[in-house]
């Protein structure tokens, strides 16, 4: 299987290839593709999808525009199959989980029938799975819904995984095979975390997707022991030490699936907990490229005011949020922005989540007295042009990352605080002057994730009255859209969304962080103009279809 699609060099849809097709089919204008592609990236919804509910195109007509930008078959599907392939070697559901029909299988190939191109990068993972090739066949959307609702048992779920078998020898895989079966999935639902949980009763596995935890499979003690101890081997830790926690880092690593993972365990009554913290896929790594700020889902003003901080040649940027809220990979898209040969690049981390190529990071060892502040007092002597600092934890070194903003340099970091003014708080609870403050800050952020509404089973619903309280400048919406829940999606929900809360260094704000206005007067500023907080931008994207409310209430209460 091949999933290259021709290459239209020159072309000002070079990047979108079906966009490239249906311009130069006569289907669409130039204007009316480029318009697509930027509004479906900054919905963060497949191209297609957005082609389907904006343009007059239908699906047929997709599907046959996509079938040769990628130089795929296209099957009608006229007449429904009668019987589908046995594939048995998959977890239960996987056709409804990724809204795919297999149509054939061969001993040498696997004929699957997709309804849109984004699918692709699901398919590229099967060939391990299986052990054959792959023909991806375009399908319109609506023979294959029907398709799947002839022939699949919509009640199928991926709560569980049954152990697999050798497809030569009928034996069940050994259980360190199965280890690298779960590490494979995981990575496929890009999971964020692994849980191997001990009970007295029982064992479970657990996945955080999307920021939820789902329970995924269920296991024998043996099993969760020999897993257990096959991770910390390769995690280079003391298989013998059951009684103190431990953290270290391995590499996983199969046929289309590479990434980073942090390992941590914990001794219960039950034996340990451990926990695989995933850093991301290789694939995902690589596509931290030179464009990856745009890639954050930002408005176009915060764009360009996070852009404006970023061109600065000294001053202090900080993005603050919870654990999980996507700090780091702002961090690391800031980076990559940065990232030219007339700069250099350091960072102090704690662990390093993703290497890039150009910048000189620093994992932190505080177990020898080897802290941010330690980092930092060394970076000022290696010439440094942007210094990024994983995490302020303390005063000191609070006050020698506004130290190093004004001796110019550029830096980079995060906080722990909900909100912007909270951050200004904070920095003043450790005895940092306003003077200090106004003179080196640059940009401060704040920003949570929301889970996206599945697309495939989002239900509408009207406003209640309460609606105007939230927005009281803006009429209510005619209708808005709630989570269901289908086998496509996880509770209705499936991929995230980013929030964001920018306030820049304008003269009003400098004024008052100078004068050490009240928290009051500082929401106050805040709030003004463009630089509206994040349950306003949250109530935008409920508008918008992309989340529920409930979603909001339950990220960015009241």
């Amino acid at each position: 299987m091949t999933l290259e699609h021709q290459s239209h060099t020159g072309s000002p849809l070079a990047q979108a290839p079906l966009a490239h097709q249906l311009w130069q089919s006569g289907q669409l204008s130039l204007e009316d593709c480029q318009q697509a592609v930027q509004q479906a990236h900054q919905q963060r919804v497949p191209l297609m999808d957005w082609l389907q509910r904006h343009t007059p195109l239908n699906e047929q007509q997709l599907a046959q525009a996509a079938a040769k930008a990628y130089a795929l078959p296209y099957d009608a599907l006229d007449t429904l199959p009668p019987h589908l392939p046995d594939i048995t070697d998959l977890p239960a559901g996987w056709a409804l989980q990724h809204h795919v029909v297999p149509l054939q299988r061969t001993a040498e190939q696997l004929t699957i029938g997709i309804k849109s191109t984004h699918q692709l990068a699901i398919l590229e993972s099967l060939r391990f799975q299986l052990g054959v090739d792959i023909r991806p066949v375009m399908v319109p959307a609506s023979r294959l819904e029907a398709t799947l609702k002839l022939h699949v048992n919509s009640s199928a779920t991926i709560d569980s995984i049954a152990p697999r078998q050798d497809r030569t020898t009928q034996q069940p895989i050994a259980p360190e095979a199965e280890l690298n079966h779960l590490l494979a999935e995981a990575c496929w639902h890009q999971a964020s975390d692994i849980h191997l949980e001990p009970y007295q009763n029982h064992c479970r596995v657990r996945l955080r997707i999307d920021g939820q935890l789902h329970e995924w499979q269920m296991l024998d003690r043996d099993t969760l022991t020999r897993w257990i101890n096959r991770i910390k081997i390769m995690a280079q830790l003391d298989i013998a030490e059951t009684r103190r926690p431990q953290d270290g880092q391995m590499h996983f690593k199969d046929h289309h699936a590479a990434t980073d993972m942090r390992i941590s365990t914990l001794p219960t009554p039950w034996g340990e907990h451990l926990v695989l913290r995933l850093l991301g896929t290789t694939a995902n790594h690589l596509a931290l490229h030179q464009d990856a700020l745009s890639q954050l889902g930002m408005t176009s003003t915060q764009y360009t005011q996070l852009k404006q901080a970023l061109d600065q040649p000294q001053g202090l940027i900080l993005v603050t949020g919870p654990t999980g809220s996507g700090k780091s990979t702002t961090l690391y898209s800031a980076l990559q922005y940065l990232n030219q040969p007339e700069r250099h690049l350091v960072t102090a981390e704690d662990p390093i989540e993703v290497h890039l190529t150009g910048v000189s990071q620093v994992s932190l060892q505080p177990q020898i007295g080897f802290t941010f502040a330690q980092a930092l007092r060394a970076f000022l002597r290696q010439d440094p042009d942007v210094i990024m600092i994983g995490e302020m934890r303390d005063q000191e070194t609070a006050e020698m990352a506004i130290r190093a903003a004004q001796t110019g340099h550029l830096v980079l970091s995060t906080l722990h605080t909900g909100a912007i003014a909270e951050t200004l708080l904070r920095l003043r609870h450790w005895h940092l002057e306003g003077e200090q403050l106004a003179s080196s800050l640059q940009l401060l952020m704040a920003q949570r994730l929301v889970r996206r509404l599945c697309q495939a089973c989002r239900q509408p619903v009207t406003p209640t009255p309460q609606w105007r309280e939230y927005l009281p400048e803006q009429a209510p919406p005619k209708i808005i859209y709630k989570a269901q829940g289908c086998p496509q999606c996880y509770g209705g929900y499936q991929g995230r969304l980013g929030l964001y809360h920018l306030a820049p260094m304008t003269p009003e704000l400098r004024a008052l962080i100078l004068n050490d206005a009240s928290p009051a007067a500082l929401e106050a500023q805040l709030n003004e103009h463009e630089t509206k907080p994040l349950r306003y931008q949250g109530l935008q994207q409920v508008i918008a279809g992309l989340t529920s409310l409930a979603e909001i209430d339950r990220v960015v209460p009241v």
